[in-house]
């Protein structure tokens, strides 16, 4: 059987300060297979939920990515993945915290990496303290997940198609991976819908690990992302053959801002 896919590798990525930009929300998605799978495959199927909630505190942002996977196989056998993403992000990019972790059924949670990076003099350092204890310096330009995603609606809206950044988001015990997103040009959000008349852009990302020596990324991941950061509808594809999830942005609820003490 195929274990312990991180469905949401690529889609986790997508997103000087620019902490206003963002929207404070919490956003909910229905997942689901996207197109048929391969008849190697031992998955017949793939459905689930996903929770994105982004909060404004008074030093940074905190991220939470909460989703729930049953995967179906062709022996009759159903798996239920827990998985958790949540982080805290510096306004000023100094401080990046991390937990990666996951349930599969009824199996103890277990941590997939967890640790923090410090801004060092010119360097940014990071110690992993999860699943083992590892020290390692980011590359110089090395962007957080969040400062990518600002960068990348700054791109967007000043007509830039191509953006290839490093990004360091923890899971990834190796470190900063290459991430090259294509945007196409701005559209903006069809009535009936809840993000009706607000712009957006499509993208594509592909997401290449640290140590790859292969031409193909690691990951692949088309998504809307509106100029609030919020994202719309997407198809992620993370090292499962032609196995694609499709995430339909069902809700979004927006946050008040975090009072200052």
């Amino acid at each position: 059987m195929i274990k312990h896919y991180f469905f949401l590798a690529c889609f986790l990525l997508l997103v000087p300060d620019l902490k206003a930009d963002l929207q404070p929300h919490r956003a909910y998605y229905t997942l689901a297979l996207a197109g048929r799978p391969s008849p190697q495959s031992p998955l017949v199927d793939v459905r689930g939920t996903l929770l994105i909630e982004l909060s404004k505190a008074e030093t940074g942002w905190t991220l939470q990515h909460l989703s729930k996977l049953s995967l179906y196989y062709v022996d009759g056998t159903v798996e239920h993945v827990r998985d958790g993403y949540v982080t805290f992000e510096a306004y000023d990019g100094n401080l990046f915290k991390f937990h990666t972790y996951r349930r599969v059924d009824d199996a103890p949670v277990e941590t997939i990496s967890k640790g923090v990076a410090k801004k060092k003099g010119e360097t940014l350092e990071v110690t992993y303290t999860q699943p083992t204890k590892k020290t390692l310096v980011l590359p110089e330009g090395a962007l957080f997940p969040l400062q990518y995603r600002q960068a990348l609606l700054k791109a967007a809206s000043e007509g830039e198609k191509m953006f290839p950044r490093l990004v360091f988001d923890g899971r990834n015990l190796e470190g900063a991976s290459e991430t090259n997103t294509f945007m196409s040009a701005q559209r903006v959000g069809e009535s009936g819908h809840q993000l009706a008349g607000q712009a957006f852009w499509p993208m594509r990302s592909a997401i290449y690990s640290p140590k790859t020596t292969y031409y193909e990324p690691m990951c692949t991941t088309t998504q809307d992302l509106f100029a609030t950061g919020i994202t719309g509808p997407y198809v992620t594809d993370c090292m499962m053959g032609d196995m694609k999830i499709h995430g339909t942005l069902d809700r979004v609820e927006l946050l008040q801002e975090a009072e200052k003490k």
